[in-house]
């Protein structure tokens, strides 16, 4: 699912979502989980198990990262559009608009899952 929804002006949020759905507060409390077991003396009584949770806890990081910079486009992306909305000279309104142009084309290349070898 290919889905994008830039805030308007005066909305307090934007969200963008390019093929997956961020539950960043969901991997935020799994990770929190995950580092107590690690921390626990016993963890790695269990080699196997022990990476297993390594693993996980690597798939969280990364899915936390990937939210913080979709929301960190977002906003820039939200930024640009109001200042082009806002902007009355030809040219720099023109200038904005090829900056964010470039910001999305670095979101659409951001976008792309990233591929997990477990092995």
């Amino acid at each position: 699912m290919k889905t994008s929804n830039i805030a308007t002006k005066g909305s307090s949020s934007a969200s963008i979502s390019f093929g997956a759905i961020f539950d960043a507060p969901q991997y935020r409390e799994r990770l929190i989980a995950l580092e107590a077991r690690v921390a626990d003396p016993n963890f790695w009584s269990n080699q196997e198990a022990a990476q297993g949770v390594l693993r996980e806890r690597k798939r969280a990081e990364e899915q936390i990262a990937a939210d913080e910079k979709l929301t960190s486009i977002s906003g820039d992306i939200e930024t640009y559009i109001h200042l082009v909305q806002e902007e009355t000279n030809v040219e720099q309104k023109n200038d904005l608009l090829k900056e964010l142009d470039r910001e999305l084309n670095s979101a659409r290349r951001d976008r792309s899952p990233q591929r997990h070898h477990d092995h």
